[in-house]
């Protein structure tokens, strides 16, 4: 599984760098960038609540600025994401709770609300960027795909096999982006994003005093990013500035 991922992941690297020699051969104007932050994240659907899961949002990017003012971006990204809630002390099962892991039985199952759900991807992000001086407002989309997953329930139920024939294998986003110029080339950046499909559907069972009853939900990523960008060349020309120059000659 290890290796797999670190082969997709190379793959990605490898594919952004072509793209990024592709664009830059017509015109020098294209900006580099270095990216590093932390995910906080929840999927919604999944009966757990709060940006509770924090990974790491690692990657680069290739920066192409039609204008002073408009700029297209496509990244390329490693993205830890997932769910999690803390248990409780709790030794037995807790009549009234309002979600278990369909392959247990009621009678027997132990829980206290405890819930870990780990999900790397491998992100693409393309994003529009209206730029004024030292700030930038951007929206998108992201493609990701799936390169790991782990799941385990009430602490002790290690439900990782049966969770990665549940998810999909990969992800469409929704992204909205606001970057901040702090000094020369670096920025801070808070993007928030939300997926467009369904990354799982699940059922959950209920149990009351009085009846038992199952509900079906779709789970979908909800995710904050926290990051810092590093412009590599960020006070270049544009590429409208360059063709204006090539012009007077």
């Amino acid at each position: 599984m290890f290796w797999n991922m670190m082969n997709r992941f190379t793959y990605w690297i490898v594919l952004s760098f072509f793209l990024g020699t592709a664009f830059q051969s017509p015109a020098q104007a294209v900006k580099g960038a270095l990216i590093g932050g932390v995910n906080f994240t929840q999927v919604d659907g999944d009966e757990v609540y709060g940006y509770k899961r924090i990974g790491a949002n690692v990657g680069a990017a290739a920066i192409i600025p039609f204008t002073d003012m408009w700029s297209l971006t496509l990244e390329t990204l490693f993205s830890m994401e997932g769910s999690r809630e803390k248990g409780v002390a709790d030794d037995g099962w807790e009549m009234g709770s309002d979600r278990y892991p369909p392959p247990y039985d009621a009678d027997s199952f132990y829980y206290n609300g405890a819930y870990d759900l780990h999900l790397d991807y491998v992100r693409v992000p393309i994003v529009f960027h209206y730029n004024d001086r030292n700030l930038g407002l951007g929206a998108g989309l992201q493609y990701g795909r799936l390169v790991r997953i782990k799941e385990q329930e009430q602490d002790i139920y290690n439900t990782t096999q049966y969770a990665e024939e549940a998810y999909k294998n990969y992800d469409l986003s929704i992204l909205a982006d606001v970057k901040y110029r702090i000094y020369a080339g670096l920025f801070f950046n808070l993007r928030y994003s939300y997926s467009l499909l369904s990354i799982r559907e699940r059922t959950f069972y209920s149990i009351d005093l009085n009846s038992e009853y199952t509900k079906t939900r779709n789970q979908r990523h909800n995710t904050i990013t926290v990051r810092l960008m590093w412009v590599i060349n960020d006070r270049g020309s544009s590429l409208q500035s360059q063709k204006k120059e090539q012009r007077a000659f």
